[in-house]
């Protein structure tokens, strides 16, 4: 059976003069990726409690997602909210016309596909930081259309744009924390990022089951005003937050990187070799991007990989 590289191992070939091709950085990059592997979660946990903070904050934003995206689906149902934008029956009942009822489903899946779209090309452009407080104010934005809405069709439009926001922040949040998050906890990470999207779905059905009863307009606007406190205090943390440092090793600013770095792990030694690591994972994607196409994904062993791919996302 074959020994097992330790990260000892790793180290002691930068020194192997047999190997003048392979640099230092490259091995400390080699080195973080070990040792990442073979950490516990808890070992995560205690060494770098300020990268999981950001982290949290990125997963806070999923639950805004997921709380405005469930928002608009209770609300119609309210009482006096269809007798503020619906129509009456000949038996004195009032509904949400089912037209619009067709939009407000139909019109935020084809948002929410515009804003993923959106934030993926300008965040390659202009980075996560930047796109992602641009979407919190078109998102608060949105929400004074809404909360102040004197027709169907004008909480339509504040709906929409919300949709738009709400899209670009699933695919900001999670590219994020995929960039950022160690090895160790990495899938862990991910995973949580669905468990929050149906976090706020939950909580926005307890606090319409608490409302619905009552006689005013409060009992559809209060759940629409409870979407400003998601969102604020996430736009808070948007403020504060560093830049992706991906986005950074990409576009060739290492020295802001490395500062960024220092700034989510605790030990200076950590951000080197995390700068390296990135690097070294950036040249690997660049060069297997290189070597095939998109069309290698329906041919031979990849295609059945491709069809359970798709799969999972269609359940």
């Amino acid at each position: 059976m074959a020994k097992l590289e330790t990260a000892s191992d790793v180290e002691q070939s930068a020194n192997n003069i047999n190997e003048p091709s392979v640099s230092i950085d490259n091995v400390r990059g080699r080195v973080v990726q070990y040792n990442e592997h073979s950490q516990t979660y808890l070992q995560t946990f205690r060494k770098d409690p300020r990268l999981l903070f950001w982290i949290g904050v990125m997963l806070w934003t999923v639950i805004v997602r997921g709380f405005e995206n469930g928002s608009s689906g209770n609300v119609i149902g309210v009482a006096v909210f269809k007798k503020t934008f619906g129509e009456q029956l000949v038996t004195g009942e009032w509904f949400i016309a089912t037209k619009w009822q067709s939009a407000l489903n139909g019109g935020a899946n084809a948002a929410q596909i515009l804003g993923t779209w959106l934030a993926s090309w300008s965040a390659d452009r202009y980075g996560t930081k930047p796109i992602m407080i641009a979407t919190a104010l078109i998102n608060i934005s949105s929400i004074a259309v809404e909360f102040s809405a004197t027709s169907i069709e004008m909480f339509f439009a504040g709906k929409m744009v919300s949709f738009v926001a709400i899209g670009s922040f699933l695919t900001l949040c999670t590219t994020y924390v995929s960039e950022v998050s160690p090895l160790a906890i990495r899938s862990s990470v991910i995973g949580f990022c669905n468990f929050a999207q149906c976090l706020g779905p939950f909580m926005v059905a307890i606090m319409v089951y608490f409302t619905q009863g009552w006689t005013t307009e409060w009992s559809w606007k209060s759940v629409i005003a409870a979407q400003w406190g998601f969102a604020g205090t996430a736009f808070i943390g948007h403020i504060f937050m560093p830049e992706s440092p991906v986005f950074l090793i990409r576009k060739g600013r290492f020295e802001d990187a490395r500062k960024l770095l220092c700034r989510l792990y605790t030990d200076p030694q950590d951000a080197d070799g995390h700068l390296e690591q990135i690097k070294l994972t950036l040249q690997e994607a660049e060069t297997q991007e290189n070597s095939g196409s998109y069309i290698e994904c329906f041919r031979g062993t990849n295609l059945r990989r491709t069809l359970i791919a798709i799969m999972v996302f269609l359940s």
